[in-house]
């Protein structure tokens, strides 16, 4: 898929990771399709890349259980983190929760870069990222696209 010259809005460098192909921001709330619509735009061809399974990829690494480890023990049992109890523990102060999105976001950009070098010379790329916005990301982007969905269908 090759993204239409009006629609590239941004240099390499100006771009999230300064990805050299231009990049789409796919973004929506929870239960709004955005898997779906990855998935579609996946089978038509399209590369994609998830935050939410870049995430999963930094906390299977041992530098990850380490850190957890370290700052809450109580979510660590051997190599395994208990998300449950982690999610229990970052909620429960902000502190916590910042401290953990701290380490996390900071890796994030080295497993994108290791995830897009996989791709073969793509021309555009859509990256599904559910708190683009919250994470003020929007302006890295040459085009964003919000998956929308009626309250009753996200409940569905």
């Amino acid at each position: 898929m090759k993204l239409k010259q009006e629609f590239i809005s941004k240099t390499k460098e100006q771009r999230l990771y300064q990805v050299p192909c231009p990049v789409i921001g796919l973004t929506g709330g929870i239960a709004t399709g955005k898997s779906s619509v990855s998935s579609l735009l996946q089978e038509a061809g399209v590369n994609v890349i998830c935050a939410d399974k870049l995430v999963k990829i930094i906390y299977q690494d041992s530098e990850t259980i380490s850190f957890i480890n370290t700052h809450f023990p109580q979510a660590v049992s051997g190599d395994i983190i208990n998300f449950k109890k982690l999610r229990e523990i970052a909620f429960s102060k902000s502190e916590h929760k910042i401290k953990l999105e701290k380490f996390i976001y900071q890796r994030l950009p080295i497993v994108f870069k290791e995830e897009f070098n996989k791709l073969t010379a793509p021309e555009v790329l859509v990256y599904d990222v559910p708190l683009l916005f919250e994470k003020s990301m929007h302006e890295m982007f040459d085009v964003t696209i919000c998956v929308y969905a009626r309250k009753d269908i996200q409940i569905e």
